[in-house]
């Protein structure tokens, strides 16, 4: 387990099994990604004093968790501000899960800060190449 303290003094803690070694790299770096945008909005947005970042590998599944003891939100209305704004935190975190073909979970209440839950497949790179291969060739065949 790491621990960091970023400019501001909060505590960041992280804990990755070795049994994560190895990993497909896409695999790897889409959790790497989904966790840099957490990070990024738990410490620009929750006033968090504690993070604590999980990730382990379960069965077929990474699974990572994402949680902050910070203000909180509420979930639906920051989904729907980030639709019409084009915000892309949030939205970025789901379509990288999205494409891999895991799970996304985020629970938060104003007031008692935020916990994101994620299951991405190993599956390795077919598992996400393919959802971002059909996707841009149903772009293409949609093309005039």
């Amino acid at each position: 387990m790491g621990r960091l303290r970023d400019a501001t003094g909060r505590d960041i803690r992280i804990e990755a099994g070795s049994d994560l070694i190895g990993l497909p790299s896409v695999v790897t770096v889409a959790c790497f990604r989904i966790i840099q945008e957490a990070l990024s909005n738990a410490l620009k947005h929750s006033a968090a004093e504690r993070i604590d970042v999980r990730a382990s590998r379960v069965g077929g599944l990474v699974r990572i968790a994402i949680v902050d003891n910070g203000k909180g939100f509420d979930v639906a209305k920051a989904h729907a501000r980030a639709c019409r704004a084009g915000g892309i935190g949030l939205l970025t975190m789901r379509e990288r899960v999205a494409l891999a073909g895991g799970s996304f979970a985020i629970n938060s209440t104003p007031g008692h800060g935020t916990q994101i839950h994620v299951g991405i497949p190993l599956g390795g790179a077919d598992s996400l190449a393919s959802p971002v291969a059909n996707a841009a060739s149903a772009v293409g065949a949609g093309a005039p």
